[in-house]
């Protein structure tokens, strides 16, 4: 049951890393595409906020589970924020915007972290780590968790509501996410009993319809409110009870999808989706363009849907094609250990 569960988790995480990706391409080039972006941004990061809380266990001690926070998350952080401190550099002496002010500016940014490069959601993860970790230890009873989380919620709603801005570390993130992240914490309870619906082929078409419809409802009838999708990183959510209904839905419906569709390669990418979130963005896609630009291969809006749609494909497998060949790499050496791999 364990390497089951460990597999549709994975692929989970891929299937998810593609849309993140996919969601980093421009799409919006293609007006058709419009719905696509929606959809994608109503679940793709809740969703990893979601399986992060799945995989969280306090640990036998807090010395244990602050050490394996530090492997696993902080030093990863380090290590990710430089190689992209790295390139950022070369780039700004390339384009000649480098100077001091600029450096340090950004070296700051990267310290206090408050949405900065793609590597914010190690930070927003690492405050629900903690937050989670002193929720368990003091409040014991599953419902008490589930209701603070959804009060801690109310409570970054409020501060958003009210003007409120990016805190370090993406505190603000946290307290917004919490509630997902408690769900894949409480789902871990009765995973036996969510196996036992998925394994009965009928039950887990209806669960995917029911859970893909509120998802794709709830999510365009909150764009039509907000006229842009909802995005945890820029703080929009619209009518918040809709955000986190689609969000919730668009989770459960990719977990029925996981359990049917297991790719080597999606699995691939969803045991090194840490890997891929946090250069793709940053590093590979600004790189990958510059590729495509030297081979005359530019799109930009007006240009006809059929050439941005190659245009994008290109893109995408490109990007996937640098990224995996670089963490293949990294996984055949010891800098696997960097990034929070565990020894073998």
């Amino acid at each position: 049951m364990q390497k089951q569960r460990i597999v549709w988790l994975d692929m989970a995480k891929g299937w998810g890393m593609l849309l993140i990706i996919i969601g980093h391409l421009n799409i919006q080039l293609i007006p058709q595409l419009t719905g696509v972006q929606v959809w994608i941004y109503s679940f793709h990061i809740p969703l990893f906020f979601f399986l992060s809380g799945y995989l969280f266990s306090t640990g036998k001690s807090l010395k244990e589970f602050a050490k394996k926070k530090l492997r696993t998350i902080v030093l990863p952080y380090f290590v990710f924020g430089v190689v992209i401190l790295i390139y950022e550099t070369y780039t700004a002496v390339r384009y000649s915007y480098f100077s001091s002010h600029w450096f340090w500016e950004t070296v700051s940014r990267f310290l206090i972290q408050n949405r900065f490069w793609t590597i914010w959601f190690l930070a927003a993860v690492l405050v629900l780590n903690i937050m989670m970790y002193l929720m368990v230890r003091l409040l014991k009873k599953h419902w008490l968790l589930a209701v603070v989380s959804v009060v801690l919620a109310a409570c970054a709603m409020i501060y958003y509501a009210k003007g409120g801005d990016k805190l370090p570390w993406d505190i603000d993130v946290a307290f917004a996410a919490i509630p997902y992240f408690c769900g894949g914490y409480l789902l871990r309870s009765f995973s036996e009993k969510m196996e036992s619906i998925l394994s009965g082929k009928l039950r887990s078409v209806i669960v995917f319809v029911v859970c893909a419809a509120v998802n794709i409802t709830a999510a365009w009838l909150n764009y039509r409110h907000m006229k842009m999708p909802h995005d945890m990183f820029g703080m929009k959510y619209g009518i918040v009870p809709l955000a986190y209904l689609s969000g919730f839905a668009g989770i459960m419906a990719m977990i029925v999808f996981s359990h049917w569709f297991r790719l080597r390669p999606v699995q691939f990418i969803g045991e090194n989706s840490i890997l891929y979130l946090a250069w793709h963005q940053t590093i590979v896609i600004p790189v990958v363009k510059g590729i495509l630009t030297n081979l005359h291969f530019t799109v930009d809006y007006g240009n006809p849907a059929g050439k941005i749609l190659l245009y994008l494909l290109a893109e995408l497998a490109m990007v996937l094609l640098i990224m995996t060949a670089v963490i293949k790499l990294i996984n055949n050496t010891k800098l696997r250990y960097l990034v929070g791999k565990k020894k073998e």
